[in-house]
């Protein structure tokens, strides 16, 4: 089972935004189960808004147009390690990944961070600064750029925060973010040279009986494959996880540009008029809040009608 963790750039407010608005349900995602929203967890923040001030205050007044403002983290493993009831919020693993994230930038670069429970398998998203250190400017090139960087990334993940929960780093040196599967199956599924009987090995030895010379060919079958089932299990493991998380990435990156479509306006008001955007994502708040008591008014008050109902004799009706 695999340690997962995934950085990417955010370079607009609009991409922060869109990203936020996502991991903190001011939008509920498509493929998210809103029974399960409230096992949710946020941290530093509440609100995509709330994130995007926080952040605002820790930019640097001069930078470059193209700078990367924020580095966007997800963190996650392999879905069966949730599987076992001890692991199945992995609360001890992700606030281990937040003390690494967070010794790896400066904790007063870590600006919000929430774990989701309500979409697929448990994961960690957590919003950093990209403040360099040495210079106070932001250079996300410190801490990303490169293959080099990436995979020593990985590999002191593993090392620090994966293997203390029983989690392996991913495959190193493979080439995109894993080797492919199709590749994996082909060295499964080539003949193993290995494998190799000799006459003395099919012929009965002194005092062997058929059952205990096939006990013993057996036993030399799965000594000889072990490695090969061992990759089949691994592979097996890997494609489900490569699976998901591009199922998962594909309707997040349809929901993403929705959403920056919807906002661009409101984040126009965010640069032009901070104090105007935070009153409007009041107004908008409030409404939300009086949206959601109607409803519930509404849903007790076909409940109370159902109820006197039964109570006289009368069809009940559906009771919601």
């Amino acid at each position: 089972m695999f340690a997962i963790l995934r950085a990417k750039k955010l370079k607009t407010k609009s991409q922060i935004y869109g990203s936020a608005s996502h991991t903190y349900r001011d939008i509920p995602p498509l493929d998210a189960d809103p029974k399960l929203t409230r096992l949710n967890q946020h941290g530093r923040v509440q609100s995509a808004g709330a994130l995007l001030s926080a952040m605002s205050a820790r930019l640097p007044d001069s930078r470059r147009k193209d700078a990367v403002l924020a580095i966007e983290y997800l963190v996650g493993a392999s879905p069966e390690w949730f599987t076992s009831p001890q692991r199945s919020a992995g609360n001890d693993y992700f606030n281990d990944a937040l003390r690494w994230i967070a010794q790896r930038h400066g904790e007063c670069n870590v600006v919000g961070w929430a774990v989701h429970r309500d979409e697929g398998a448990p994961h960690l998203v957590c919003y950093v600064v990209p403040l360099d250190p040495q210079t106070g400017r932001l250079n996300a090139s410190r801490w990303l750029d490169g293959r080099q960087k990436l995979s020593r990334m990985q590999t002191e993940f593993a090392d620090a925060v994966g293997r203390r929960h029983g989690l392996e780093r991913g495959i190193e040196g493979s080439r995109a973010t894993h080797q492919r599967v199709r590749q994996w199956y082909g060295e499964i599924m080539r003949p193993d040279p290995g494998l190799k009987f000799t006459p003395q090995d099919l012929q009965l030895r002194h005092g062997e009986t058929l059952t205990e010379r096939a006990d013993r060919l057996n036993a030399k079958v799965e000594t000889e494959l072990k490695p090969t089932f061992s990759a089949a299990k691994v592979s097996r493991s890997a494609t489900s996880v490569a699976k998901s998380l591009a199922s998962a990435a594909k309707a997040s990156r349809r929901q993403h540009d929705q959403i920056i479509r919807m906002c661009a306006p409101v984040l126009r008001l965010y640069d032009t008029n901070p104090h105007a955007f935070d009153e409007l994502m009041n107004l908008v708040s409030q409404k939300l809040i009086r949206l959601q008591r109607e409803a519930h008014l509404k849903r007790e008050d076909v409940r109370v009608q159902s109820l006197a109902r039964i109570a006289t004799g009368q069809e009940p009706g559906d009771v919601p």
